[in-house]
């Protein structure tokens, strides 16, 4: 089978997805239990790519934001 290339309309409406999953209270840490839970059980440590993966997530900010809500946002995820 050969690769076929994500539609634009699909990749726009799984980022607005998981920016709401992401906003949402509790939401990194969902990101991060989905992501990791399989390696709890095993005491492996996480892939690199996962990690890597999960970092470009969080430090990439979504586009429709107004820019003193990335503030924001920003400020609560570093206290919590």
């Amino acid at each position: 089978m050969a690769f076929r290339p994500t539609a634009k309309h699909v990749l726009k409406v799984c980022s607005i997805l998981l920016t709401q999953q992401l906003l949402r209270p509790e939401g990194v840490k969902g990101l991060c239990t989905a992501v990791f839970q399989e390696e709890d059980g095993s005491g492996e440590a996480a892939s690199f790519e996962k990690l890597e993966r999960v970092s470009r997530i969080l430090s990439s900010i979504p586009a429709n934001m107004k820019p003193e809500v990335r503030i924001l946002v920003a400020t609560v995820e570093i206290s919590s």
